[in-house]
């Protein structure tokens, strides 16, 4: 057993960590100062966000990367796929340099993205949710095949080769199944106000995702109706991102989702 850590003269957060097959570690953070970690320099402009992948027997450094610009990223999510490589999401104020990402078109706003990083740690590519107003990518988790990624968003979501997905509500969940290409093959929205905090792979295709609604939500051939403000729900996807089935659980009082893991 080991334990590690890594001092820096500003403030580190970790936000995400993964497992690959071979038992070593990935760790994605946002970094506000210079760090290094094993003689590899990482520099940060305010919160940029870095991904390092350690060894699994010793924690010794593989590779570290760092990503960002002057305004805010945030990453929330880590996976890795069977042939190595990595994928990390979240969030950003400002733009991705390094990852060909537009700068945020809307004031204020925030837009999610996915990126790959192959086994040397280069990145490959990367898709950005996009809109008007504020757009958020909570979870990812990676099949056999294909990527699930699983946000919020507000007014309208844009994304590359998908169509333009819109909402009167504040907030609305969606997911985005995309291809180990990097090109999105679905995106669904769960019409009205709600959220989606994470997702899990299904055994036999298709993903577990919950999250947290408001009033009614249509899930495949069930309508569930939140009890107070926010109930959270689960529900069943199909290989496409449509809803199967969903169950809802609260009461009087808001209720916040929880994980969701699939064996």
């Amino acid at each position: 057993l080991w334990a590690r850590g890594v001092p820096s003269a500003g403030e580190q957060i970790a936000r995400a960590i993964t497992v690959d097959a071979n038992g070593d570690v990935f760790i994605g953070f946002e970094l506000s100062e210079q760090m290094n970690i094993d003689g590899i320099g990482l520099s940060a402009d305010i919160d940029d966000i870095a991904v390092v992948k350690l060894g699994g027997s010793n924690a010794t450094r593989v590779w570290a990367v760092s990503f960002g610009d002057d305004k805010a990223q945030r990453v929330s999510s880590i996976a890795t796929d069977g042939a190595g490589a990595v994928y990390f999401a979240g969030h950003y104020e400002g733009g991705f340099p390094e990852l060909t990402l537009p700068v945020v078109a809307a004031i204020d706003g925030v837009d999610g993205f996915v990126a790959s990083l192959d086994p040397t740690a280069t990145a490959t590519w990367s898709v950005g949710f996009h809109g008007p107003d504020k757009q958020t990518i909570e979870a990812i988790a990676a099949s056999f095949s294909k990527l699930w990624a699983v946000g919020t968003f507000a007014s309208e979501l844009h994304a590359t080769g998908a169509a333009i997905l819109t909402t009167t509500a504040p907030a609305t969940g969606f997911v985005a199944v995309i291809g180990f290409d990097g090109k999105i093959e679905q995106l669904v929205a769960f019409p009205g106000e709600s959220t989606v905090r994470d997702v899990a792979i299904r055994a036999g295709g298709g993903a577990y995702v919950a999250g947290e609604f408001k009033g009614t939500l249509l899930l495949g051939k069930d309508i569930v109706t939140a009890k107070s403000d926010w109930d959270w729900f689960l529900a069943e996807l199909d290989g496409d991102g449509q809803p199967v089935w969903g169950l809802a659980v609260g009461n009087a009082f808001a209720n916040i989702a929880p994980q969701v893991a699939s064996g």
